[in-house]
């Protein structure tokens, strides 16, 4: 590889601090992310391996190492040599960068021959800075600001469940729609708050971290799934009938997608809906539907043309789920499905001879799944997710420090505690370099494809990776679930322990999220 003889700078990632960046020397090459299994020896087990930095030095930067946690020296020792980027515990070097904030630098394997993307201008001595324009922190304050005094302090813990405080949540929703900030994404023509993605990205950020409630949670799908796909596919009168109902929040969507032979293989779906005259008639069965038992209207994705290619006979139409007095609408059943950790999240549909309009059609006949995979430019970072993993680590070390009774008593007596904890901490700040990674790229027009799988792999298999440590630190305690009153950290642990087992399915299982890096990362052909 050419050695290094310039220093550029590449804005890769916003918001970590500002003035916070790190520039190191060495000969440097491209990146793709990329997601492996790490063999035994690595601790009797498997791990997942993610390549993070746009840049890689085949030397160690000079840094200040010393200052790192040694857990994370410790995963910066080799586990197995072979021509692939490991991540956090395979070959990397983990340094400080700044006062908030860590970058994680991997070693090099002389992969400019077959590694292409985004970064590949990157010269050598390349720096990350992750600072907002003028403009961008100026709107970050105007978010702070308006969050601190107008969101309602009892949905201000991450631990509260919002259904608990329903006068509070609507509230608080009223507020975000009068700001015109309900529906980020949306454009101003259609009560949307027409934001960038940075603004979206920014927006997102401080909401997590002041742990006040996502307007996404809020106002779910209708505003994530179908208002995106309504504004581009819709008709005028779809859009004048659904939209104003979705953004006040009159009326609550679910989403038809998964069947019970129809899960990471969607386009497999049976459900069918055969035109009679004007209306379809429509039969089958959906599973995993959230929040359907709640909702006023389905999204339904469904098969139009038997006889067609899977992909190419499918369709979206809009299904009442009640009629005009409040009950089930003719023809639907809904079954609840309760989840291991005791909410009612999910239910099985069943549709049979249920008989709804040809206007409720969005968009052509039998082009539901090329509509499926599109929609508004919404900020797809993850960023909350990957703030509040940090935040439930901070608050494990906050009780370790505290609880003297149990904490402190707990890490004495199993001291491998402290470097899971450093770990753990250290593995958060990979999952946000990963989300800052998707913001930049769609902040430069890129659309992240396999980029997008691996923050979602990484992130809901270290929810998974927090909880197992949070139940090690918290003992029997935490098995307290909330509202029971010795629950430690009011019994958030104990409720993510159980719930995000469903993590690493839900939303396409690891092995998809694998599939996808590995066939459009890195080109490795089907099975």
């Amino acid at each position: 590889m050419p050695q290094a003889s310039t220093r550029t700078t590449a804005s890769v990632g916003p918001g970590l601090g500002s003035g916070t960046s790190c520039t190191w020397r060495g000969a440097l090459s491209a990146v793709m992310t990329a997601a492996f299994t790490v063999p035994p020896p690595f601790r009797g087990g498997t791990a997942p391996i993610i390549c993070l930095a746009s840049a890689l030095s085949t030397h160690p930067p000079p840094s200040p190492v010393g200052d790192l946690p040694s857990a994370a020296m410790d995963a910066a020792r080799p586990v197995e040599k072979g021509r692939r980027p490991f991540s956090a515990r395979g070959w990397p070097l983990t340094l400080t960068c700044g006062e908030e904030g860590i970058i994680i630098v991997p070693w090099s394997w002389d992969f400019e021959e077959t590694i292409g993307g985004p970064y590949d201008s990157l010269e050598a001595g390349g720096s990350m800075d992750f600072r907002f324009t003028p403009e961008e922190e100026a709107f970050r304050q105007e978010v702070r600001q308006f969050i601190e005094t107008e969101c309602p302090p009892e949905l201000r813990g991450g631990d509260a469940n919002p259904f608990d405080r329903l006068p509070a949540m609507i509230q608080w929703r009223r507020k975000l729609a009068e700001k015109g900030w309900l529906a980020p994404a949306w454009p101003r023509e259609y009560g949307g708050a027409g934001m960038t993605i940075m603004q979206q990205f920014i927006y997102n950020l401080e909401t997590a971290r002041l742990r006040a409630p996502s307007p996404m949670f809020m106002a779910g799908l209708g505003i994530a799934v179908v208002g995106p796909t309504l504004i581009l596919f819709g008709n005028e009168e779809q859009k004048r009938t659904y939209l104003p109902k979705i953004l006040s929040g009159e009326h609550i969507w679910c989403q038809g997608f998964s069947e019970p032979n129809a899960g990471s293989d969607l386009a497999s779906l049976q459900t069918t809906a055969i035109r009679d005259g004007d209306e379809y008639v429509i039969n089958g069965q959906k599973i995993w539907t959230t929040v359907a038992h709640l909702s006023h209207y389905m999204l339904l994705l469904c098969r139009t043309d038997p006889n067609a290619p899977k992909h190419k006979g499918l369709s979206y139409i809009i299904v009442p789920m009640r009629d005009e007095k409040g009950n089930p609408y003719p023809g639907i059943t809904v079954q609840p499905l309760l989840n291991m950790a005791g909410t009612h999240e999910f239910n099985q549909v069943f549709f049979e001879n249920v008989r709804v309009p040809v206007k409720n059609l969005v968009g052509e006949e039998n082009q539901g799944w090329y509509m499926a995979v599109r929609t508004l430019d919404i900020e797809r970072s993850n960023i909350g997710s990957a703030v509040g993993q940090q935040q439930t680590v901070e608050d494990l070390v906050r009780f370790v420090q505290e609880a003297r009774g149990s904490g402190q008593e707990r890490v004495s007596r199993l001291p491998a505690l402290r470097y899971e904890l450093a770990e753990r901490w250290v593995e958060t700040e990979i999952s946000l370099l990963l989300s800052y990674r998707v913001v930049t790229m769609q902040n430069r027009g890129v659309i992240p494809n396999y980029e997008a799988s691996a923050t979602k792999l990484y992130s809901m298999e270290l929810n998974q990776r927090i909880a197992n440590t949070g139940m090690k630190v918290l003992g029997l305690y935490g098995q307290l679930a909330r509202g029971q009153k010795w629950a430690p950290l009011r019994g958030r642990i104990e409720f993510m322990y159980l719930r995000s087992v469903a993590n690493t399915i839900e939303g396409g299982t690891s092995e998809i999220q694998r599939n996808v890096i590995a066939g459009r990362g890195l080109g490795l052909p089907r099975d």
